[in-house]
């Protein structure tokens, strides 16, 4: 048995099934993305119970010594108590101890952390606004000499932090921040952006499309096989995004209509995407043109479409989709009565007409009532000691 102690919530787990599968399957809602244990989105605390070694890969010392693990790559070895993180095993309150702006609108705020933080190297902190969102904030004094951290804001800054800042942050108002890590980022990605002006050369190297064509089905081939790309596609026919990207790149590039999907903000407003992880995927790409042919003069420019659409799909927070003005709900359980037959995602068995199934919001896998219901008791598995 599983228990969610904040959420007052308890969840069995079927053999070989991660703490996260048995969450979703059973309606008890934690944060995910990646589910592969590569964006650490789904981090949780463990406050009683066995965590297995694997659970902890790739978490610092320090929140390995406070019990912390990933829900999504756990194959729990008993009961176990959870809990969402503790904000302080992250970040610290810090206060505004001065503000004062210059005759050029720049405005330095110092900021005073009410409990010691290590600054020997710092030249960035993460600081967390009131929506969860991360923003890093480059340094403009060295805190491990003056003790206080100073962060300037120009005038014409255009970030939604900044701008909340320089109106409604007073003095003796408490933040909550740390030091950043040299390759960490914010959280907040760019706004949608416009398609380039179409590159018809470039589409007639890529011969009217059709080398685009076996380059993206090569690169989903090794999509689906790699172990930091693939958990973002369970469940999604291989075919059907070789299709999508191609149509989207073909829009992209000669400016016709094709794409009738999602654009890339919103089509990827859920996925943790870091700069690295995104690098990874560029990588893949770029080699599968080289490998169709392509002269490297054509690769270096759909590269640049690539990084065309880099700064609104790198984030470190899944954010909500919009239709309109309306927020879409990002995550969270939903119920329907069937008007066909169909298979339980879970067990495969028939899901006839008129049964009630439930599904998750985001990525649609369907359980049926047996599944959601299941009172199976926790078994270890056998292998469950990697």
């Amino acid at each position: 048995m599983i228990t969610l102690v904040s959420a007052e919530k308890a969840f069995n787990a079927l053999p070989h099934e991660t703490v996260l599968q048995a969450a979703l399957r059973q309606g008890v809602q934690l944060p995910f993305s990646c589910r592969g244990g590569v964006c650490h989105t789904c981090i949780v605390r463990c406050t009683a119970g066995t965590i297995p070694e694997r659970a902890q890969q790739g978490l610092s010392s320090e929140l390995v010594a406070k019990n912390y693990f990933l829900p999504c790559v756990c194959q729990p070895l008993g009961d176990m108590q959870i809990d969402f993180p503790q904000p302080d095993d992250f970040f610290v309150s810090a206060q505004l101890v001065s503000r004062e702006e210059d005759a050029n609108g720049t405005m330095t705020l110092l900021f005073e952390p009410l409990r010691t933080l290590d600054a020997s190297s710092a030249n960035a902190i993460m600081v967390r606004d009131a929506h969860g969102r991360n923003h890093r904030l480059p340094l403009a004094n060295n805190p491990h000499e003056e003790y206080y951290f100073a962060i300037q804001l120009t005038k014409d800054d255009p970030t939604r932090l900044a701008q909340e800042w320089r109106t409604h942050l007073a003095l003796d108002a408490t933040i909550l921040m740390r030091v950043a890590q040299e390759d960490e980022y914010g959280s907040e990605p760019a706004p949608p952006v416009e398609d380039p002006a179409p590159n018809l050369t470039l589409w007639d190297a890529l011969e009217q499309g059709a080398l685009l064509y076996r380059a993206l089905d090569d690169f989903y081939h090794q999509v689906y096989a790699d172990p930091q790309l693939s958990p973002f596609f369970e469940g999604i026919p291989r075919q059907r995004l070789v299709e999508k990207q191609y149509s989207f790149l073909r829009q992209a590039i000669t400016g016709e209509q094709h794409y009738m999907g999602n654009r890339p903000y919103h089509a990827h407003h859920w996925m943790v995407i870091s700069p690295a992880l995104f690098q990874h995927r560029e990588n893949m790409m770029l080699n599968c043109l080289r490998v169709q042919g392509l002269a490297e003069e054509w690769v270096q420019q759909l590269q640049q479409l690539e990084a065309h659409y880099k700064a609104e799909i790198i984030k470190d927070h899944p954010v909500p989709r919009t239709v309109g003005d309306v927020e879409v709900p990002l995550d969270g359980f939903d119920s329907l009565v069937m008007d066909v037959d169909y298979f339980c995602d879970t067990c495969n068995g028939e899901v006839l007409q008129g049964e009630t199934v439930h599904y998750h919001r985001r990525i649609g896998k369907m359980v049926c009532q047996r599944c959601f219901n299941a009172p199976v008791a926790l078994t270890a598995p056998s292998d469950s000691s990697e």
